[in-house]
């Protein structure tokens, strides 16, 4: 896919704000959803030549690219002074943003609201988009302005993507806030759905409805090798599923009540999603497993 450059170049001295790098990220996957979500921290881009590296499928690869641009100028000779601010989306790779153009034929990324459907049907998918643009200038004694993008003042809102697994169209969604002024961005959370070419609801996280999350804090656990260790023991018996990233199940097996420690029968090395079930509901929780 031919690619189109961006306004501004990534400033690679700027901090590299990546939710790869977050530990505590947590995904939810659910088997007939085939939804995988990753929540992370909210991380607010402020700095001009800020960004923020998206990889949905968590392969390694960027499939999203989230850049923040602001800055002043003059020309003293002909007395004009401007600034401008702005937030543009890039797809890496295969990935495309779901866009729409402007009457000044901009392509702006397109608002979702929760619910709605991103799928192959739903405006046009591009490289790069408009998250939000405001520039304004000073001209002696004339001012002027311009504003472009869906995203700015309108509250959180999500972005469509389209993006490859191989050779396999994939769908998901990036929620996202920017101010009126589109002087920053918020990032929250992100989500794609597994079954290849199927449509994504904006905001679906692919948790079983009727099914209620459990408290966190009810269990504690962490992962040594390939050794799941629960510190304050399991208090009630636990079914056990480990997914890999892609939403595929690994393993399923039954824990009993007072165990602290549970040998993983499979052998394994990256990332993986563990979730305990029981009458009161499901934990999932992000880990790396690593056999011996």
């Amino acid at each position: 896919m031919k690619k189109t450059s961006t306004p501004s170049k990534k400033n690679l001295e700027k901090k590299l704000k990546s939710y790869a790098t977050v530990a505590a990220s947590v995904l939810a996957a659910d088997a007939s959803s085939q939804v995988i979500y990753t929540d992370i921290p909210d991380t607010t881009l402020v700095n001009n030549g800020d960004f923020f590296d998206i990889d949905l499928n968590n392969d390694g690869t960027t499939d999203v690219t989230i850049t923040l641009s602001t800055g002043t100028g003059s020309y003293t000779s002909y007395s004009l002074y401007y600034y401008q601010n702005y937030v543009v989306a890039t797809g890496q790779s295969s990935a495309e943003l779901n866009v729409q153009l402007n009457s000044y034929s901009y392509r702006e990324v397109a608002t979702f609201s929760s619910s709605s459907a991103i799928n192959s049907t739903v405006n046009s998918f591009y490289s790069y988009g408009y998250v939000g643009w405001v520039s304004a200038y000073t001209y002696g004694s004339s001012t002027g302005s311009f504003r472009s993008g869906q995203f700015p003042g309108a509250g959180q809102k999500f972005a469509g993507v389209k993006f490859n697994i191989g050779t396999a169209v994939h769908y998901g969604w990036i929620r996202m806030d920017v101010p009126t002024a589109s002087n920053q961005v918020t990032i929250f959370d992100f989500a794609f759905d597994t079954t290849a070419g199927a449509q994504i609801l904006a905001g679906d996280t692919g948790l079983a409805v009727g099914i209620d999350e459990l408290n966190a804090e009810q269990i504690e656990l962490y992962a040594a090798d390939a050794v799941l260790h629960f510190p304050n023991s399991l208090d009630k018996s636990h079914e056990l599923r480990v997914y890999n990233l892609n939403g595929q199940l690994q393993e399923i097996s039954r824990i009993a009540a007072g165990r602290s420690q549970y040998a993983l029968r499979r052998s394994y090395n990256g990332i993986y999603i563990v979730e305990l079930n029981n009458e009161e509901g499901t934990f999932r929780k992000k880990l790396w497993l690593e056999s011996k």
